[in-house]
This record gives C-alpha cells, structure tokens and sequence, in this order.
C-alpha cells in the first residue's frame, strides 16, 4: 500500500529541510531532546478535513519546525533559510496545494533543555493539500 498523501508531504519537508541545512540532523518527531545546535525537529501537527467532495478531500495540515542556534542572528539566518525551503514552489514538490507559515515562537537561552546558552525558535506551518475523495495515498484532482 502507498503512502497517505500527508506522509509523502511530511518525507518532503523532511527532504528539503535537510537540503536547506547540509550539516544539520534533520529528526522527526524525535523521542529524545535535542544536544546539539544543528538539531533541527520536525513534529507533525493537527491534521484536519476543510471540505469533502465526490471528488476530492481538503486537509489542512498543521507542521512545527524547532530549530537551534548559539546566537539570535545565526537563528533569525536559519529562520529565513527554514521558511524558504519549506514554501518553494512547487508546494512540496506538487503533492500540496500551497505551504503557509502560521507563527514562530522564540526559546531564549535556558528554555532550549540540554543547551543551557541556546536560543531556539519554534515555527508553525500550515500546509494545504488534496487527496481523492476515496483514496487518501494519491493526490487529488485540482
């Protein structure tokens, strides 16, 4: 069986997240805390259905991006090179309908657990997609 299409997105952001940061572990939904400054976690958020058709479904999917840095200039360079990646077009290599970023909260050092003098930002996207109405692996029609 293939993938969910939301699956096939997520595999996407995680690709060009990585290709955006050469030198950074790109980790998803990881299960420990991150210990160094190129950590760069991708979680997966709120799935949610906006409208359903004979044809087609239309989700909204929720996606977090925590990213680290030693100084809040070196964050605020990642931020941008974060947000390029992940809104390129085509969204996610033609598997979303658009890519959005939602809100960026700030960890100032000391709330960034095992990096004491970290800063960290912690980034809301919000990625729109479709999928046929009975097949949720394959993208729908437009």
């Amino acid at each position: 069986m293939a993938d969910p299409v939301i699956e096939q997105i997520m595999v996407a952001a995680q690709a060009r997240i990585a290709a955006a940061f050469p030198t950074a572990t790109v980790r998803r939904s990881p299960d420990t805390e991150a210990s160094t400054l190129d950590a760069i976690d991708l979680w997966d958020g709120d799935l949610r259905c906006e409208t359903a058709g004979a044809d087609r479904r239309e989700y909204v999917a929720g996606v977090a991006v925590d990213l680290y840095a030693a100084t809040s200039t070196l964050l605020n360079v990642r931020y941008a090179a974060l947000v390029q990646a992940l809104e390129a077009d085509p969204p996610m290599g033609g598997l979303a309908v658009m890519v959005t970023e939602t809100s960026r909260s700030t960890l100032r050092p000391g709330d960034v657990p095992g990096m004491r003098k970290a800063v960290g930002a912690a980034v809301e996207f919000e990625i729109a997609f479709w999928t046929r109405a009975s097949d949720l692996t394959s993208v729908g029609p437009g």
